[in-house]
């Protein structure tokens, strides 16, 4: 009796690995399916688009004079040492 139990489940789990080589693995190695999707577009003729309003020019600012750094405040003298 116990030889036809290991038997049994020797054949369900040979048959179980074969059921899942035979329908799985085609699916997991096979490349996805590339979907396409429509784009929308608007045809119009260049001219419509390109002919924009001149450019003003721009009216340019004189450089500001550079800044003048403010005078750095005497450094004290150090103390004369006192004779012996």
């Amino acid at each position: 009796m116990e030889m036809r139990r290991a038997t049994f489940a020797s054949v369900a789990a040979h048959l179980a690995v074969f059921l899942v080589a035979w329908f799985g693995l085609p699916q997991l190695f096979s490349p996805p399916e590339v979907k396409e999707m429509a784009l929308v577009v608007e045809v119009t003729t260049i001219a419509e688009i390109t002919n924009a309003p001149p450019i003003q020019q721009q009216t340019q600012r004189p450089p500001e004079p550079p800044k003048e750094e403010p005078p750095k405040p005497p450094t004290p003298e150090p103390p004369k040492p006192a004779p012996p």
